[in-house]
C-alpha cells in the first residue's frame, strides 16, 4: 500500500525524496518549496501548475533577498517581479 502521508510517490525520485535534497542543501522554506514543485511536476498531472508554483516561490525568495540585501544585483529579474499584485 502506498504511504501518502510519510512517503508520497510524487515526492520520490529513483534514489531520493525531495525532502532529503531540501534538507541536505539547507534550502529553507521558499527555495525548498520551489525545488519540491519542480521535482514533482512530471508526477502529479498538472506540470504547468507546479512550475508556476515553483516560479512563485522563486520570485518571493528574490523579493526577500532584495529587501534584506538591497545591494544585491537583481537587475536581470523583470521589474514586475517585485511589484505588488492585486
Amino acid at each position: 500500500m502506498t504511504d501518502l502521508v510519510n512517503h508520497p510517490p510524487h515526492y520520490k525520485g529513483k534514489k531520493f525524496e525531495s525532502i532529503d535534497i531540501i534538507e541536505d542543501f539547507e534550502l529553507g522554506f521558499c527555495l525548498g518549496n520551489a525545488i519540491k514543485y519542480i521535482l514533482r511536476c512530471n508526477k502529479k498531472g498538472n506540470k504547468i501548475q507546479d512550475l508556476k508554483k515553483a516560479i512563485w516561490y522563486l520570485e518571493r525568495e528574490c523579493k526577500d533577498i532584495k529587501i534584506s540585501e538591497p545591494q544585491s544585483d537583481l537587475s536581470m529579474i523583470p521589474r514586475s517581479t517585485f511589484q505588488q499584485k492585486n
